[in-house]
């Protein structure tokens, strides 16, 4: 030990004398050296905080799907370390670990960025997202926020539909099981409405943006119909106005536009095929719906073929709301108006002989209308 370190100090000895007596031919090979020594390689620590021994192979992958490597390395004393090349991409990576305590690899999304050099992540290999604790890393410790709170409401909604099919409908704890089943799809609209309008830096805004759009494009591909606790709950509406979204095209003309929501009633009808009951309820307010926004044509559709049917048994309100929404269309002869004019008191549209005729409906209370 003690001729290593005479030698350390023999090196620093001839390096501050070249420094000294300005020797360039010494001055370049230990500025060298120095260059070496100090050098800082990017790198990600992953330590695993279970309290047994953990063994194994542990890879860097590119992304979950891909076979491109960008480091491996072995799991030694619950640690594994990354080296990372200075070309890496700005982005999202996978850290795939194989070890003696899981059956199936497990993988843990990071996220790279050019201004982080050295990232440290404490985990459990049991239950990474739960678990997890990030330093250094500010990009990663707001994805994973997000990521551990999203996790925790899908595997609540996961565990809540595996119960449904064991109890009746009109059992008190079904009925509790429905209403905390709307509580987790509001807290979920609440949590991705929160962090998207959060202003995190590139890439964490748009990975949380994708990541919220593929939550919600798996929830308007369920079939409610075979989701128990989604029948007779406000998920239900909101599945349904999900679903028909994916039918508005902006580049549509009206016509178009008119025929393509037609297209996803009728997909929609399909699903709830054997719950007529539902189907009808949930078409009452599609109707009601598209009349208000001048669709009159998807909701005549929706009467002629679905709630004027005898399997839906439809009542008087409904025939008669349909039959009124039939007479006022373009085209047909406007149904007779009882109005009071002021001077000759109460006359009917059917009395004006006038070859064109102007009605403006207004109220005094309305704003637009002064």
């Amino acid at each position: 030990m003690k001729t290593i370190i005479s030698r350390k100090a023999s090196v620093i000895s001839r390096f501050l004398h070249s420094l000294y007596t300005f020797k360039p031919l010494y001055l370049i090979p230990y500025t060298f050296f120095l260059l070496l020594t100090f050098h800082c390689y990017s790198q990600i620590s992953i330590n695993f905080s279970d309290t047994f021994k953990i063994q194994g192979k542990a890879f860097l992958l590119q992304n979950r799907m891909s076979t491109t490597m960008i480091d491996s390395a072995t799991i030694t004393n619950n640690r594994v370390v990354f080296s990372l090349p200075d070309t890496i991409q700005q982005g999202l990576y996978v850290a795939t670990f194989y070890t003696n305590t899981q059956r199936e690899p497990v993988n843990l999304p990071v996220l790279l960025s050019k201004s982080e050099k050295q990232i440290s992540i404490t985990t459990s290999i049991t239950n990474p997202f739960k678990e997890i604790k990030i330093l250094h890393s500010p990009y990663n410790e707001n994805y994973y926020t997000f990521l551990k709170k999203d996790n925790i409401l899908q595997q609540q909604q996961k565990l809540l539909s595996g119960l449904a099919p064991l109890y009746s409908q009109h059992d008190a704890f079904y009925l509790s099981l429905s209403g905390e089943m709307v509580r987790i799809m509001q807290t979920k609209d609440s949590l991705y409405n929160f962090y998207l309008k959060q202003k995190f830096s590139d890439p964490v805004n748009s990975l949380i943006k994708r990541q919220i759009e593929a939550a919600e494009k798996q929830f308007t591909s369920l079939n409610p119909a075979g989701e128990p606790l989604f029948i007779n709950s406000p998920v239900l509406m909101q599945w349904v106005w999900a679903y028909l979204s994916q039918y508005k095209n902006e580049k549509m003309n009206r016509e178009e536009q008119a025929k393509n929501y037609m297209k996803g009633i009728d997909t929609l009808a399909n699903m709830f095929n054997t719950l007529t009951d539902v189907r009808s309820d949930i078409f009452k307010e599609v109707s009601k719906a598209f009349e208000q926004s001048g669709y009159d044509e998807v909701s005549l559709h929706i009467y002629d073929v679905y709630l004027l049917t005898n399997t839906c048994h439809a009542d008087e309100a409904i025939k008669l709301k349909a039959e009124n929404l039939k007479n006022i269309q373009i085209g047909k002869t406007a149904p007779d108006i009882l109005f009071d004019n002021n001077t000759a008191g109460i006359n009917s549209l059917y009395k004006i002989k006038a070859k064109y005729t102007l009605l403006v409906f207004w109220a005094s209370w309305c704003i637009h209308c002064q």
